[in-house]
């Protein structure tokens, strides 16, 4: 992901490209379900074009910090910012369950906080919309495991699994520490589902949200709120349903204003923008992999063998393909997709008989 800016106008925006081992159709869904969208607390997408073979998303520059930072610097305070953050980010969630649109992604380093304080929902990548096409095999989840919903792990994805990653962000917001501890995917999985792991991080937030955020975070999606609409009344806000917009057609004959404008930005990230922020122009990533079972291998396209505990590097947004083994499991193919927003990062691949 760049920062970039167009030469003509002066407007400041980020621009994404596919990685050359990157899955094409799940960045074209990313592209169309985020360009259908229109909301003041979700990054714009400007638009989407192909040069050279690659394709681009450009789209909103958000200046500010991701959610995730600001909870490390403890720049969450105050129960008043607390409500603010959280009618926010279920404002955003709210328009999308409208539209039929589940994130599937939700986490505090795919919400950023601009200079004003304003929330803005980034990252669509693996995000589900009615029109969609299957992008992630039935049986296998990718990302980590921290703010999913037990049923994810199922294969199953329901407006409720995003409402409980918004119980989880909360919680963490109120309470300053994760609501999931990292460590052992079965053992994650097991707190995850477990109503007394609930009760007893419940029970640590002397807060009149305990009761909300309990009802997000219940192992049954059936007993969360249904969607972000009914989560957003909850909070005390009342928002009337509005028409669907129609998501627009993609156009792939290029408009030449902004594929001039691209190649320019593209150049001018270092050469022309001195005061750019080198944390906000290309970053390298590196991955944890957590392998299950342990046994595993996961296979890259040149022939080097991972094993789980290993680490791989790439550049923020690179998406690589792999496939993974194990003795007396099916192997698949997965996609090891470096964050857009971290530095490091642990990621969880499963095999199932």
């Amino acid at each position: 992901v760049f920062k970039a800016v167009h030469l003509s106008t002066g407007r400041k925006v980020a621009i994404k490209s596919l990685n050359i081992d990157g899955d094409i159709t799940r960045f074209r869904n990313e592209a169309r379900i985020q360009s259908s969208l229109q909301h003041p607390n979700i990054a714009e997408l400007y638009e989407y074009i192909i040069h050279e073979g690659t394709p681009y998303i450009i789209m909103e520059y958000v200046r500010g910090i991701n959610l995730s930072d600001l909870i490390k610097r403890k720049g969450v305070t105050g129960k008043d910012h607390i409500r603010q953050l959280m009618i926010q980010i279920t404002g955003a969630v709210a328009y999308l369950h409208e539209r039929g649109i589940i994130h599937r992604d939700l986490k505090p380093s795919n919400i950023k906080i601009n200079e004003h304080g304003q929330v803005k929902l980034i990252d669509f990548g693996i995000s589900k919309g009615l029109s969609s096409p299957k992008i992630t095999k039935t049986g296998f989840m990718v990302g980590t495991i921290d703010y999913a919903a037990p049923e994810r792990f199922k294969g199953q994805n329901h407006p409720q699994s995003d409402v409980w990653s918004i119980g989880a962000i909360f919680y963490e917001l109120l309470s300053n520490q994760s609501y999931i501890t990292r460590g052992q995917t079965d053992k994650v999985i097991a707190a995850i589902q477990d109503k007394n792991h609930l009760k007893r991080k419940i029970e640590r937030i002397d807060d009149s949200y305990a009761p909300i955020i309990k009802k997000c975070l219940a192992p049954n999606y059936k007993s969360r709120y249904k969607d972000g609409l009914e989560l957003l009344a909850a909070l005390g806000m009342k928002k009337e349903k509005s028409k669907s917009i129609q998501a627009p057609t993609l156009d792939l004959v290029q408009n030449k204003w902004w594929m001039i404008a691209a190649i320019v930005m593209i150049l001018a990230i270092v050469s022309f923008y001195p005061d750019s922020d080198p944390d906000d122009i290309q970053h390298e990533a590196t991955i944890e992999l957590l392998l299950y079972p342990r046994n595993s291998t996961v296979t890259l396209p040149d022939g080097k063998v991972l094993k789980h505990g290993n680490k791989i590097e790439g550049n923020y947004g690179d998406q690589i393909k792999a496939t993974m083994k194990a003795e007396g499991y099916d192997s698949k193919d997965i996609i090891l997709s470096f964050s857009t927003s971290k530095e490091f990062e642990t990621l969880e691949y499963i095999l199932q008989k």
